[in-house]
């Protein structure tokens, strides 16, 4: 299923995404970018999926392991995902969209249709995305897995949900589709 974004997009800012595996250098490259961008005269705002909302914040409880979440499963993380990516965009992305600002994504949809699509039914995960709003452009930072798990074992000893050499290289196998 295609996925396409929304006839009421505004037409002044723009969306960059960054997409690659965990540790391939998203976050960094993001900052980069922003302050490249402000640099160059840009009003840029800097952002990242999971979000910092409050959808975003039990995402990222899922991800680290909470114990209070531990039953949490493939579909109802899909799920949550899909509905921090509209409730980031109604609070924050489109009202900076409509004051023309570039907007520098940590992540978007591609990384649920790479990540969720894993697991579970990639048309499906399509689907619950179907009215999310694409990123005007969408930059793979590609890295090699094995590169990635060195990354992600100097900054922690401890391992998020996707943080394994083994899902890392489907993953990478899903983004080089």
């Amino acid at each position: 299923m295609p996925i396409s974004s929304p006839d009421t997009v505004p037409d002044h800012g723009r969306i960059i995404a960054l997409e690659g595996l965990d540790g391939c250098g998203t976050t960094t490259q993001a900052a980069r970018l922003t302050e490249r961008l402000a640099r160059e005269n840009f009003s840029a705002l800097e952002t990242c999926e999971p979000s910092t909302g409050p959808i975003g914040l039990v995402i990222r409880r899922v991800l680290a392991g909470d114990p209070e979440l531990q039953h949490s499963n493939a579909a109802s993380l899909a799920l949550l995902f899909a509905a921090d990516r509209l409730e980031h965009y109604s609070r924050l992305v489109e009202p900076a969209l409509r004051q023309g600002q570039m907007i520098v994504s940590d992540r978007s949809i591609w990384s649920s249709l790479a990540y969720q699509g894993l697991d579970l039914d990639p048309e499906w995960v399509a689907t619950i995305n179907r009215t999310a709003v694409l990123p005007d452009v969408a930059v793979l930072v590609d890295v090699p897995a094995h590169l990635c798990m060195e990354r992600i074992a100097a900054r922690s000893e401890q391992r998020e949900r996707f943080e394994r050499l083994e899902t890392l290289m489907k993953l990478q196998a899903r983004y080089d589709d």
